[in-house]
Order: structure tokens, then sequence, then C-alpha cells
């Protein structure tokens, strides 16, 4: 069996749709919060590029903190060339 029911509703409680009515027990009301469906891929990309941001955020931390105590430049030091 299929059903289904699309409704809008922007800040503002939705209405009761449906009155199920059935002899073999008593309908309840349920209270359903939608949420968009993502891919189990979509999902892991976002957690990686998440993890390396974090990671980036990290060592660019710890460049600067080293800038700021050793007073050395970018790098392991400069080179006479």
């Amino acid at each position: 069996e299929y059903l289904g029911c699309e409704l809008l509703s922007i800040n503002a409680e939705l209405p009761n749709l449906i009155t199920a009515r059935c002899d073999q027990c008593v309908a309840q009301t349920i209270s359903m919060f939608p949420q968009p469906i993502v891919s189990a891929a979509r999902r892991r990309m976002a957690a990686t590029l998440l993890l390396a941001g974090l990671a980036l955020c990290v060592y660019l931390f710890l460049m600067l903190l080293q800038y700021l105590v050793l007073k050395t430049p970018l790098g392991y030091g400069t080179s006479a060339l």
C-alpha cells in the first residue's frame, strides 16, 4: 500500500490531514519531523572535508604560534644562496 501527502507550511503548524479509521485498533496521532535524505557518500565527503579543514586550522595555529614564540620565519629557516 502506498500513500503520498504533500503540504507546504512556513512558520505555522501543519493541519491534521488524515483521519484514520480501523475496526482493529484505535488510531494515534504521531508527530513527524521530515528531514532531507542525504546519501552516505555525500555525508562521508562532508565529514572528510570538515576534518581536513579542522586539521588545516590546527596546523595554521601551530605555525602562527611557532612564529610568535620562536621568531622563525615560515619553514625551517632561511638559507643563504
